[in-house]
């Protein structure tokens, strides 16, 4: 099982007299739960170094991290697009995940990956689309958009049985 974690840093660049010095740009610290015996196992600490090349050229970003952070924008979409619809800004929510949808489909093109996690994050737009253009804002679309939205942000799966998930083990 894996759950990932994205954030943005601000590299820095070592001074001239002190290049042979590594700068730490993170800190890693994971603790969790041994679900079995209730116990938890944590202390494992990992500094994270990261090199840059003496220019300004930009690479290209690794796909796996580019998907994830297509998870991240996705979610986020939908918590603005349940914020919008729970204040009656109905077309402002279909708006925003039309926007996205758009900007995702073309983002999806230039990482060039069939991944699954794609696929269900956008037929999750989708869906979600779907419920804001048939109802006014009640308790069903807060759900669905809230469970859609929660299942991108913790990497789990809260489908019932029977209906195809991509975090589902």
């Amino acid at each position: 099982e894996t759950r990932d974690v994205l954030f943005e840093v601000t590299l820095v660049s070592p001074k001239a007299d002190t290049a042979d010095i590594p700068v730490p740009h993170a800190l890693v610290e994971l603790t969790y739960i041994d679900t079995i015996k209730h116990t938890n196992i944590g202390g494992m600490s990992r500094t994270a170094l990261i090199a840059r090349p003496n220019n300004d050229d930009l690479g290209w970003p690794d796909s796996y991290v580019a998907i994830q952070w297509m998870r991240v924008r996705t979610a986020k979409a939908i918590a603005q697009a349940e914020q919008l619809a729970s204040i009656g800004e109905l077309d402002r929510a279909k708006a925003g995940i039309s926007d996205w949808m758009d900007g995702f489909q073309k983002e999806k093109f230039e990482i060039g990956s069939h991944d699954p996690l794609l696929d269900q994050l956008f037929v999750d737009l989708e869906d979600c689309l779907e419920v804001l253009n048939h109802s006014n804002y009640n308790p069903y679309i807060e759900n669905e958009l809230g469970v859609r939205m929660q299942a991108h942000f913790s990497q789990r799966c809260s489908e019932p049985i029977g209906k195809r998930n991509v975090y589902r083990t």
